[in-house]
């Protein structure tokens, strides 16, 4: 028999109405809600454990697609996949790439650094070369440039009176205490502006130099803190080549063993 039409489901057809507390819950809404926070703790607490055991973790630039990695498990093995292709793999086409693989480019990335330290030598002579060009025709050094070589030849003017005895030597020596405090005050305001110039660069070039040296002259193990010290963030460009930025901008390409599914 059929059943009477207040026993069909409504498929739409009429109105809906929500009664809220008209059948016992299964669980109370303040178990629903601890349950829920002790969730999302532990999910928080997984991101964060597998940061932390992988330093590789957020390092990561997709070449294709500009996305982040996830770390994951592949094949077995600990892999970095790209987020956009693990969502939809249509929108990028980056297959995973084997974090042994990315260690064991760090360490040949390092070995060269440590037998080519010309490499990041001439990067900062670059720079610094640069940088004195740009410093020597900065609207404030010219101005001050002018201003101590105007001191100066008012200084020279004044001693060629004074040795003509065309200037009282009271007043020679007063304008010329003047000129020297004028001087001085000019050099000292020269000097601050050159060494407020902006030098991140440089000085992170130089340091990076200066880790290499200090560094074991063969990294034979992956060193999480030289790692850190040196690398900024990885960009993949295909399964088999990665680029890694140092800390001071510059991008070092390396090959690495395609992932084998």
């Amino acid at each position: 028999d059929a059943l009477p039409s207040q026993c069909l489901r409504n498929r739409g057809e009429r109105d809906q109405y929500y009664a809220a507390n008209t059948h016992p819950a299964i669980i109370d809404r303040q178990s629903y809600e601890a349950v829920q926070m002790l969730l999302r703790r532990r999910n928080e607490n997984h991101m964060q454990h597998t940061i932390k055991t992988s330093p590789l973790g957020g390092r990561f630039i997709c070449a294709r697609c500009g996305g982040g990695f996830r770390r994951k498990e592949s094949g077995g093995r600990p892999a970095f996949a790209c987020m956009t292709h693990t969502q939809d793999r249509n929108a990028c086409d980056m297959i995973p790439i084997p974090e042994n693989e990315v260690y064991r480019a760090f360490l040949r990335l390092y070995s060269n650094l440590r037998d080519h330290p010309e490499v990041l030598d001439f990067q900062i002579k670059k720079l610094t070369e640069i940088r004195s060009r740009q410093m020597l025709w900065s609207p404030a050094v010219v101005e001050l440039n002018r201003e101590i070589s105007d001191i100066l030849s008012q200084s020279h003017a004044l001693s060629l009176l004074n040795k003509q005895g065309m200037v009282d030597s009271d007043i020679f020596i007063s304008k010329s205490n003047q000129l020297a405090e004028q001087l001085r005050n000019a050099k000292q305001q020269k000097e601050r502006i050159l060494q407020q110039e902006d030098r991140s660069i440089l000085d992170s070039t130089e340091q990076l130099l200066e880790t290499i040296e200090a560094g074991p002259e063969v990294l034979e193990a992956f060193d999480e803190e030289l790692f850190c010290e040196l690398i900024d963030k990885i960009i993949v460009e295909s399964s088999t080549k990665i680029r890694f930025r140092l800390n001071n901008g510059m991008e070092l390409p390396e090959h690495i063993e395609r992932m084998v599914r």
